[in-house]
């Protein structure tokens, strides 16, 4: 496992990676929507649980986004069947 992901981020930095206001981070520690780890009164994200957090918020079909063709064949020679 690399360091990288094990890294700590802040709530500024966190709110960065996911594009979002810090205050939503914030908020969301406050109802624990997300992943966090508390030193003293600090609150730090692990960036590999901010993966997994994006990774389980995904809607939709996964094979869709892709755009690939093998998806696309494979759904094409289902329906031929």
């Amino acid at each position: 496992m690399s360091e990288d992901n094990n890294a700590l981020m802040t709530v500024e930095e966190t709110a960065a990676y996911l594009r979002l206001a810090p205050w939503t981070i914030r908020h969301w520690v406050c109802q624990k929507k997300i992943p966090y780890v508390r030193l003293g009164r600090s609150v730090r994200f692990r960036r590999k649980d901010m993966e997994r957090f994006v990774t389980q918020n995904l809607h939709g079909k996964i094979e869709e986004r892709s755009g690939s063709n093998a998806a696309a064949a494979s759904r094409a020679g289902a329906t031929a069947n």
